[in-house]
Order: C-alpha cells, then sequence, then structure tokens
C-alpha cells in the first residue's frame, strides 16, 4: 500500500503533467529502481579506463577515487590486471567492485 506521501506526490505530479501539456503522470515506481537505471546508463557511456596508461582526470572519474588515490594508481605502474589494485595496497576491495565494470590493465 502506497503512503499518503506518494499519493499525494503522484496527484500532484498529475495535476503538473496537466499544466505542462500531458496528461499522462510520472511513474514514480522507486527511487532505487531509477538509480539502478541511471548507473547502468552512466557504465554504458563511460569508456573503459586502461590503469596502466590513462591519465589523472580519468581515474578521477572512478567512483571512490580521489586526487592521493588516482596519484598511487599511477605511481605503481604496471599492473598484471585489476586485482593487482587490490593485491598492492592501492585500492580497498569495495572501490574495487564498485568500479570493476569501468577500468582494465592492459589487455586483461
Amino acid at each position: 500500500m502506497k503512503n499518503t506521501g506518494e499519493i499525494i506526490l503522484g496527484v500532484g505530479l498529475f495535476i503538473l503533467g496537466g499544466f505542462i501539456g500531458t496528461s499522462t503522470p510520472i511513474n514514480n515506481n522507486s527511487n532505487a529502481e531509477n538509480n539502478i537505471k541511471m548507473e547502468i546508463t552512466n557504465v554504458n557511456n563511460m569508456n573503459i579506463i586502461d590503469i596502466n596508461s590513462c591519465d589523472i582526470e580519468s581515474l578521477l572519474k572512478l567512483r571512490g577515487v580521489g586526487k592521493s588515490e588516482a596519484l598511487k594508481i599511477i605511481e605503481n605502474r604496471p599492473y598484471e590486471n585489476k586485482f593487482s589494485l587490490v593485491e598492492k595496497g592501492i585500492m580497498d576491495l569495495k572501490t574495487l567492485e564498485n568500479n570493476k565494470d569501468l577500468i582494465k590493465a592492459g589487455d586483461s
């Protein structure tokens, strides 16, 4: 059962939709579902980063990677594979998991 806030929001958005030229209510499934769709879009639009050759700006686009982490990645090259980041103590496992589909090391 939807809570009162969701119902009021839905009605408000339906009414607002009529004022902007559409009578179709906005589908407000859940924030989690919308975030997942956004994450998939972000992954699909981002090029895979080669940690052995990319610049610092590319590394800074990764989730959980700040300037100091990016510099550590660059200073400790080369990497045999992306899991070497954890093995060398450059990145924690959670950060690697959050970025595993966005990075590679050479051809691996």
